[in-house]
């Protein structure tokens, strides 16, 4: 059906009939609800797909779920993935982004989720609009679903809200049980699904991989940048986090009612307090069940359950300067304090801190203290956690797993940035302007943006990231170690930087921290030891495990 001249266009679904627009010759559906409303009495239960009469209305963005805002000063380049659009508890709305709605030469399914860790984000900002990468022959959809408190409070003990520490991944699998009936509509086909997501969108598609309810509504699978949330809550964790909060509500665990009373604005300052109750630990996060959830993302009951599912999975080289970059206190850090702060996080001794700064000092002779700090933490929370998913799936999966490192430099802000945090999103969703606060303008960025969306839609296609303009991007394994490294002028590289991965794997496996994606903007400033926080209802590792806070007060555990 060609309806590249028409203003507007109508799908039947079947939940009922959408209308969207046709911008540039792409079908554009905003807003389609994929679930039913979660407010009130359906708060913290499973939503289900809806039914409506006549045409709705689907030229809009859908509400964001309900969340707390980033607080503190931010950057152009910390501002492109923003959304403003409205907060509502009836977010379970999707976007589909299509060229053609023929059925008969059907296209690889993209379905992106968005970053913000499990606690904020969106999938409505300029910057992962999917009208470029759609136009690379593939059908794009992104959606909403509920974080926080709203997604993630384990309420087990209760048989209505059993789920209730999961049901915002379970709404994930909703949505993809919608694309499953309903893509065929909009040109794409359904047993061909690639699901992809960045940063805490990556740790989404990590945790859907352990997860058998998801398990046959996608095909492929590709993680952009996830860290710590690639470790998901012991139940142990989720119910402490459940204890302070029932504190800070006034509610019991026999007075649970209650919570379907409160107002969003109410449970959102509820969560905040019970955080700063918990000594600044939120694990407001999906909870490993054994039921929803079986094993932590690449354990060994996730890698079972994904065993076919090819893989791609990678990091930017220098993740954590999207927000510290320009940090006065990275620039002034004098290196006794670097690797103080090194040493804390990673508890190590001196000599061993002294070695590892020894190992990066001859990798990147150019970087500052401050610097060296920034690529150590980084690459401890980013690189390290990727490279061991990727050698966990490699070698007991089935399927290829192919790895990657985004290496290009941003000239923004005088090339301080370097390859910062959710610089990747720029070349795979291809939004030239939304782009340019992170990436700039210039033939570098073209050539960029071409090498990633065509690999991540080949890859979608057939399996295989091979396309012209690239090496021959061959499958990792824990023997060669083949990634490949996207600049200007491609490589595939045989373990690359080699020592520092070596000299990192000598210390002990990051853990999560209570504040990932955008809600790390409003720290700003390096991280300190906090010894005085209030440790009550707290046992075990997490009573004595340092948490951290920085200068302006937000305080996260590693």
């Amino acid at each position: 059906m060609n309806v590249s001249n028409s203003r507007s266009t109508i799908v039947e679904t079947a939940s009922g009939k959408v209308r969207g627009l046709v911008d540039h010759d792409v079908c554009v559906f905003r807003g389609i609800h994929y679930g039913t409303q979660t407010g009130g009495r359906n708060r913290f239960r499973p939503a289900s797909h809806p039914n409506w009469p006549g045409v709705r209305d689907a030229t809009e963005f859908g509400p964001r779920c309900p969340q707390l805002e980033p607080t503190g000063a931010t950057y152009p380049w910390q501002e492109w993935l923003k959304d403003t659009h409205v907060q509502s508890e009836d977010c379970l709305t999707l976007n589909v982004f299509t060229e053609s709605l023929s059925v008969l030469e059907p296209r690889p399914v993209m379905v992106y989720f968005h970053g913000g860790g499990f606690s904020v984000g969106s999938a409505n900002a300029a910057g992962t609009s999917g009208e470029n990468l759609a136009r690379r022959g593939v059908v794009v959809v992104s959606l909403n679903h509920r974080l926080n408190v709203f997604g993630h409070l384990f309420l087990q003990r209760h048989e209505e809200t059993r789920f209730s520490g999961n049901i915002g991944l379970l709404d994930c699998v909703l949505a993809l049980g919608w694309v499953r009936e309903n893509i065929s509509r909009f040109g794409g086909d359904p047993w061909n699904i690639t699901i992809f997501g960045q940063s805490g969108g990556g740790s989404k598609v990590a945790a859907l991989l352990a997860m058998p309810q998801a398990r046959g509504l996608f095909q492929k699978a590709i993680v952009q940048s996830a860290s710590s949330l690639l470790s998901l809550a012991s139940q142990e964790e989720a119910e402490r986090n459940t204890f302070h909060f029932l504190r800070a509500t006034g509610a019991t665990t026999s007075t649970v009612q209650k919570l379907s009373e409160m107002k969003p604005d109410e449970l959102l300052a509820a969560m905040r307090r019970s955080v700063m109750m918990a000594g600044g630990v939120d694990d407001f996060r999906p909870v490993v069940d054994g039921e929803v959830v079986v094993s932590q993302p690449f354990g060994r009951r996730a890698v079972e359950l994904s065993t076919d599912v090819p893989l791609i999975i990678g990091w930017c080289d220098n993740e954590l300067r999207l927000n510290l970059a320009l940090s006065p206190h990275v620039a002034d850090m004098a290196e006794h304090t670097a690797r103080e702060r090194v040493a804390s996080l990673l508890s190590g001794s001196d000599q061993e801190i002294k070695d590892l700064f020894a190992v990066y000092k001859q990798t990147r002779p150019s970087y500052t203290a401050g610097e060296l700090y920034l690529q150590i933490i980084g690459d401890f929370r980013y690189r390290r956690s990727l490279i061991g998913a990727a050698e966990r799936q490699a070698t007991n999966g089935v399927a290829p797993v192919f790895t990657y490192a985004l290496d290009w430099k941003s000239p923004v802000c005088g090339g301080r940035l370097g390859t910062p945090h959710t610089l990747c999103i720029a070349f795979v969703f291809g939004n030239h302007e939304a782009s340019v606060p992170i990436a700039g303008r210039g033939a570098a960025q073209e050539i960029l943006r071409a090498q990633m969306s065509n690999a991540w839609v080949e890859f979608a296609r057939s399996g295989r990231p091979r396309v012209a303009g690239l090496p021959k991007w061959s499958a990792f394994s824990k023997t060669s170690r083949d990634t490949i490294l996207f600049n200007e002028i491609p490589e595939l590289v045989r373990d690359p930087r080699s020592i520092e991965r070596v000299a990192l794997g000598t210390f002990a496996e990051y853990k999560p921290g209570p504040v990932e994606g955008a809600h790390i903007a409003a720290a700003g400033a390096p991280f300190e030891r906090d010894e005085n926080r209030d440790t009550k209802g707290l046992t075990g590792e997490d009573a004595s495990s340092p948490v951290l806070r920085s200068d302006s007060g937000v305080r996260l555990r590693f």
